[in-house]
């Protein structure tokens, strides 16, 4: 768990509005990491090792203002950026390795 509380830490500021895919135990520990970080955790929940669809994600941002989303799918990059594309949104779907090589640099 201390790589996630690394990224979070790193990632997350006090009052941001963050969505967390909650589907199994690792959402739940993001939920909590995200939260002690000072961010306002909005969850995307289903029941343990069911999929939660992109499109309940994308509606969860465009609702909350989110600037982060947590998930324990990393194939979801391009589905999310579409579907947020689709509802009108502009915002960015990054990688936590892209915020990292940006931060740090190449």
């Amino acid at each position: 768990m201390a790589g996630m509380e690394a990224i979070a830490s790193n990632l997350i500021e006090r009052g941001d509005e963050a969505i967390v895919c909650v589907n199994g135990v690792f959402g739940i520990r993001m939920k909590d990491v995200i939260e002690r970080c000072g961010a306002t955790v909005h969850s995307v929940e289903a029941p343990w090792g069911e999929i939660i669809s992109d499109e309940a994600v994308a509606e969860a941002v465009l609702e909350t203002g989110a600037t982060v989303v947590a998930s324990g799918n990393i194939g979801c990059l391009t589905q999310m950026q579409m579907h947020l594309r689709r509802l009108g949104s502009g915002v960015e779907v990054r990688h936590t390795i892209q915020i990292l090589r940006d931060a740090y640099g190449e």
